[in-house]
């Protein structure tokens, strides 16, 4: 819902600065592509320069922790000027209310407390049992 919310959001935004072309290319990429980009949605800045949005949506107030890959963290430090994480937060549950929102730009873990919480586990064949 929360994706949805920030596509219409993206594509008002464009329109309203003149930018319909712009607005029609705007892609909800994690439908269209696969949800492994490191990003939900690809829009554009007025000036036409990429943008690339990860969206992270929760029922509950803005402060509350919420989850990153590996992959969304790699993706925001190779594209920190192209990059934005838009945080949904207080969303309605009738989603009649479009909730609240703000914004994270650049190069995620230079602006946030992070902490791993999962990890990655294979059989070493080469230790010992």
């Amino acid at each position: 819902m929360g994706e949805i919310l920030v596509l219409k959001k993206e594509k008002k935004s464009l329109i309203d600065a003149g930018k319909v072309e712009l607005a029609n290319q705007v892609e909800h990429v994690s439908q269209t592509q696969g949800d492994g980009l490191g990003y939900d949605i690809k829009s554009f800045y007025p000036n036409g320069s990429l943008k690339y949005i990860e969206v992270k949506t929760t029922w509950g107030h803005g402060n509350l922790p919420f989850f990153l890959s590996q992959n969304e963290m790699k993706f925001s430090k190779e594209n920190k000027n192209q990059y934005v994480l838009v945080r949904v937060y207080d969303l309605p549950r009738n989603g009649h209310v479009p909730g609240k929102f703000y914004e994270i730009k650049g190069d995620l873990s230079q602006q946030l407390d992070i902490s791993p919480q999962t990890y990655v586990a294979r059989f070493d064949k080469g230790a010992k049992k």
